[in-house]
């Protein structure tokens, strides 16, 4: 290796040295693949319009869904309270106090899973716009 190679590859720059790049039309093979490269692109991209379009529809039914359990268990939760001081004051049986409180449960755990589904649905979200990021750079 002469010395003028070995100076490049250790400082890792030709600036000093140009090096001729070809001139002329580009050939027809290699416009192809532009082509083809520019219309994968193009595809790419609006599968990623439609899957954003679609992950955001989720997202808003996931979040209203997680509005109306919110709004639903704290009804639940009220009533529940007014049973409680009736079964306190012995208005009711212990039987029909537990399956109330049961009731309060399962209303509390759809809450919960309408918040796991709107955190699910977000996270995809995200994941799109990091793949949109990625692409863009």
């Amino acid at each position: 290796m002469d010395g003028l190679n070995q100076h490049c590859l250790i400082h890792g720059t030709f600036k000093d040295y140009p090096i001729p790049l070809p001139s002329g039309p580009i050939g027809s093979q290699e416009s192809v693949v532009i082509e083809a490269i520019a219309q994968n692109k193009a595809e790419l991209a609006d599968k990623l319009k439609e899957k954003v379009a679609t992950s955001l529809s989720a997202f808003d039914d996931a979040r209203v869904q997680y509005q109306m359990s919110q709004v639903m268990v704290r009804r639940h939760i009220v009533r529940f309270q007014i049973y409680q001081m009736r079964y306190v004051r012995g208005a009711s049986s212990t039987e029909d106090f537990l399956q109330q409180q049961n009731e309060m449960d399962r209303s509390k755990t759809q809450v919960y899973d309408a918040w796991a589904k709107l955190r699910r649905t977000l996270f995809d979200l995200k994941l799109l716009a990091l793949a949109q990021k990625t692409e863009d750079d």
